[in-house]
């Protein structure tokens, strides 16, 4: 009896041994699976971790853009209205929202609108709405009072504030003359450049409605240079275009 079950034991044996190794195996097999699975969500984690830091560099480096363009507009101070116009609508152009200050307002949008008007319409609204921002932005609050409040288009604003502020052309016109008179060449640096620097003020003259001939301004050069250039100028008249 005692071999009997012996026998029947030694048979069973090897019947659960394999049973062992299929467990081992298949537990082996499901570990393997559970680590791809994990591996897997890691990498799109990872994958997705990584969108999104590029996605906030991007973010911020348009933000610091952004930033950079505004700051680089000067404070309006009532007396450099011209630099600080120039440079309003250098930054406004640069960031793509100049559209409101360079065509009329589109009409009013109505049912019958086509999608194209609708667009149009939006994009002028939104460049309306982000150019006053930054405009208002650029003038100090003790003088934003000069412009009503009813005021709410960007180019209305814009030429607004120009009557206010806008230097006055007489006062410009003086300071400009008595710079060009004063210039005295102190035999440093090119004189070339010195001469056209004389001729960039005399063209301000000019756009201020002060047209100086070129026989004066000639004269005015030529009496800012110092004794040894007497030789180049001649007894007999002037020359038009000392540059040449």
């Amino acid at each position: 009896m005692v071999l009997v079950v012996a026998v029947i034991l030694e048979k069973k044996n090897p019947l659960d041994g394999c049973w062992l190794k299929k467990k081992e195996k298949f537990g082996q097999i499901g570990c393997s699976v559970a680590a791809a699975h994990a591996t897997l969500r890691c990498s799109a984690v990872g994958a997705a971790s990584g969108r999104l830091q590029r996605r906030r560099w991007r973010c911020n480096s348009a933000a610091s853009t952004i930033s950079a363009n505004i700051n680089s507009i000067p404070m309006l101070n009532g007396s450099n209205f011209k630099d600080w116009k120039e440079n309003v609508l250098i930054v406004l152009g640069c960031m793509d929202l100049d559209l409101a200050i360079r065509i009329e307002k589109p009409a009013s949008l109505k049912d019958a609108s086509s999608p194209d008007d609708r667009r149009n319409f939006e994009k002028w609204e939104r460049s309306n709405r982000m150019s006053l921002m930054i405009i208002k932005r650029g003038i100090p609050e003790a003088f934003r009072g000069a412009v009503s409040e009813e005021v709410t288009n960007a180019k209305e604003f814009l030429a607004e504030i120009e009557k206010h502020f806008a230097k006055n052309d007489k006062a410009e016109t003086s300071t400009l003359l008595q710079s060009l008179i004063s210039m005295k060449y102190k035999s440093k640096g090119n004189i070339r450049e010195y001469i056209m620097q004389m001729s960039h003020t005399a063209s301000k003259l000019k756009a201020l409605k002060l047209d100086l001939s070129d026989d004066l301004l000639v004269h005015l050069v030529l009496i800012s240079l110092p004794a040894h250039f007497n030789q180049f100028k001649p007894i007999a008249g002037i020359p038009t275009k000392l540059a040449e």
